[in-house]
């Protein structure tokens, strides 16, 4: 069930603990993941809704589904081909149970003991990390569509978060043979 962005109450970024901004400074992120994730915190991802505001010429709704107007729930997690990779990730990464509502309310406070990974899970990554990237990935995608019209479809979202993955695991090897 979808609720209206109106019903979603999100906490300041104030109140994120200093022990989750350390924790989150300490990953190894690029700078993608690391702007996402800190413009998602603080509220500052520029959806069609809020450029709007800004200017009239711009239509409030998405630019994909072109049904609903366009908030920072439905740019990440709500547009129906995103709220599919979201459930497919949740299916293959995540434990049982864990919802898209969880997923955020663990986002905006920066605290993930909530959401345990599967046992099977194709990764060592904690849910951070697997958060992270999905969300940098969710971002990249949109764009892509925006500016240069590259369709985004839950397979191509899902195998381009997989090969980040696959790339952020890569480099953190190589960080940790090299520490």
């Amino acid at each position: 069930m979808v609720l209206a962005a109106s019903a979603r109450v999100l906490p300041r970024p104030s109140s994120i603990a200093a022990s989750s901004w350390n924790a989150f400074w300490a990953l190894f992120l690029n700078y993608t993941q690391r702007n996402v994730l800190y413009r998602l915190v603080h509220r500052k991802i520029p959806t069609r809704s809020r450029l709007s505001q800004f200017n009239d010429a711009i239509d409030p709704h998405c630019a994909i589904c072109l049904t609903v107007v366009e908030s920072t729930a439905h740019f990440f997690f709500y547009c129906e081909v995103k709220q599919h990779f979201w459930d497919r990730l949740i299916q293959e990464y995540l434990w049982p149970g864990t919802s898209v509502a969880l997923i955020q309310q663990s986002i905006q406070t920066l605290k993930f003991d909530r959401i345990p990974v599967r046992l099977d899970s194709p990764t060592t990554f904690e849910p951070l990390v697997i958060l992270t990237v999905a969300l940098a990935e969710v971002w990249k995608a949109h764009w892509r569509f925006i500016f240069h019209q590259v369709p985004v479809t839950t397979d191509t979202l899902f195998a381009s978060f997989q090969r980040a993955l696959r790339k952020q695991q890569a480099e953190d090897d190589l960080a940790s043979s090299n520490g």
